[in-house]
């Protein structure tokens, strides 16, 4: 069976809501604190949604080689995103760098069209 990436549903009343197919495109990544991992993102895909058994933190990239997310101190305005759900993804973002904040954790990532 071949995954691909979904279209998130609008509904009747206007909001959304998310698909839950078997052939959905879901990722995840089975961490170590400390450690940073990336998803590449599918071709064509728009959104994101991410689900996690521990805090963790994002960095989303241009390159599959982009800067590792981390936690920390950042004043600059170049900070990592701690916790997000769902985002819509520009075309410039070709990798997610996450981070978790726990001793080990999952992050999930499920791309919609």
């Amino acid at each position: 069976m071949a995954h691909a990436v979904s279209p998130i549903a609008i509904l009747p009343n206007m909001s959304f809501a998310l698909y839950a197919d078997t052939e959905d495109y879901r990722l995840s990544l089975s961490l170590a604190s400390g450690t940073a991992e990336k998803f590449i993102v599918p071709s064509g895909a728009k959104y994101v949604v991410f689900g996690a058994t521990e805090d963790f933190c994002v960095r989303y990239n241009t390159t599959t080689n982009g800067s590792a997310a981390a936690f920390g101190d950042v004043t600059d305005g170049s900070a990592c995103e701690i916790n997000p759900t769902i985002r819509y993804l520009r075309d410039t973002v070709v990798a997610i760098s996450v981070m978790i904040r726990g001793a080990t954790g999952d992050v999930s990532a499920v791309f919609y069209k």
